[in-house]
């Protein structure tokens, strides 16, 4: 019974995915192993780590990272911070509204210099509540760089 509840969420997360291949990429991917089909793919994602006191999302945490590769199974990142739960939320930019994966790091390689290779495989598409995305948009809004700084 399990085992097919969690075939679906992740059958929830491939088109998901495969969306954002398409839009950077004209063919489209067939759905294989975890290798096949990976392809560079850089853009800001949301990192939101899960409290290990309460298990929960922890929306106070949230963490700009760049998208490093991407296919229907799976995402990577290089984040500038050490992830300490074996599962994080990832927020991607959508054309109407951001698109939550919870996802577990399969994967977690210090490249130096402070940056972080991050594997992950998502596996169910996550509901965020107004209210949580409200403290995300407000955490990462206080860390945009001024016009005057941005431009030096």
């Amino acid at each position: 019974m399990f085992g097919s509840l969690i075939r679906k969420k992740r059958n929830d997360v491939i088109p998901v995915l495969q969306r954002r291949i398409n839009r950077s990429f004209t063919q489209q991917f067939g759905i294989r192993g975890r290798r096949d089909n990976r392809s560079a793919h850089c853009e800001i994602v949301w990192v939101i780590e899960y409290d290990s006191a309460t298990g929960e999302p922890d929306f106070n945490s949230v963490m700009p990272a760049v998208s490093r590769d991407i296919s229907p199974r799976g995402i990577s990142i290089i984040h500038t911070k050490s992830i300490e739960s074996d599962r994080v939320l990832i927020g991607l930019e959508g054309d109407v509204e951001p698109t939550f994966l919870l996802c577990r790091v399969e994967h977690f390689t210090p490249l130096g210099h402070g940056f972080f290779f991050v594997g992950l495989d998502p596996y169910e598409v996550s509901v965020v509540e107004p209210s949580q995305l409200e403290v995300i948009h407000q955490k990462l809004g206080k860390m945009e760089p001024s016009p005057a700084t941005a431009h030096g």
